[in-house]
């Protein structure tokens, strides 16, 4: 049997770690909410889904969404999502977001948050080109992850402590993510261009919105 790091976490997760998460969630779900409700067969892929609170939300909105996740423990606890909310527009899916298992250029927008930093960097490019790969054209993408922010704050003591609590492995790939830029330097080198940046936890994560820069696909 595969090892899955979040066999015990996952069912903890939505009491202990969501609701710190819930405004950006909340934000995600507005801004693509807004572009593609009124939008007939608007397909939007949300990668690490965890337990899938984002794309059920997305869901409620309208859109519908695959929520996709490594991790079969976090995966379980979407589709009890879907049995409990019922509203029929999730399909979840275990998968890597190294090797997508879906044609290319198919969906609307791709949803990232909070995992990129977790990755090796090798795995972090290979999802990277595989979430380029997926999406159409003019897609939306919706990342969040960690930033390289200046000065000590509450919020990064805090957040240090978190990701050190997630393990030695995760903790090392987070630093070394950041001492690479973080987030925004990450899209830039992929060819997403930043459309707008909103700042969370004392401005340590962001949430980005991007789209593929011109003439890059």
């Amino acid at each position: 049997m595969v090892y899955d790091p979040y066999s015990i976490g996952s069912r903890f997760y939505d009491r202990i770690i969501e609701p710190f998460l819930n405004p950006l969630k909340r934000l995600t779900t507005k801004i693509l909410g807004e572009k593609f409700t009124q939008v007939p067969g608007a397909h939007v892929l949300e990668v690490a889904c965890g337990t899938g609170t984002q794309s059920h939300l997305l869901a409620r909105e309208g859109i519908r969404v695959v929520a996709l996740d490594k991790s079969y423990s976090m995966i379980k606890q979407t589709q009890k999502k879907e049995i409990i909310g019922g509203v029929g527009r999730v399909a979840s899916i275990r998968a890597d977001a190294a090797h997508l298992p879906f044609s290319s250029a198919v969906f609307d927008a791709v949803v990232f948050q909070l995992a990129l930093h977790e990755m090796k960097n090798k795995i972090r490019e290979h999802s990277a080109r595989e979430i380029k790969r997926v999406a159409k054209e003019n897609a939306i993408f919706i990342m969040a992850d960690f930033v390289h922010a200046q000065g000590f704050t509450a919020s990064k003591y805090i957040l240090s402590i978190v990701e050190l609590m997630a393990g030695k492995e995760h903790f090392c790939n987070g630093r070394e993510f950041i001492r690479q830029g973080g987030l925004l330097k990450f899209l830039d080198k992929f060819g997403l261009q930043t459309e707008a940046t909103y700042p969370f936890f004392d401005g340590n994560i962001h949430l980005a919105v991007a789209r593929n820069k011109r003439g890059e696909i």
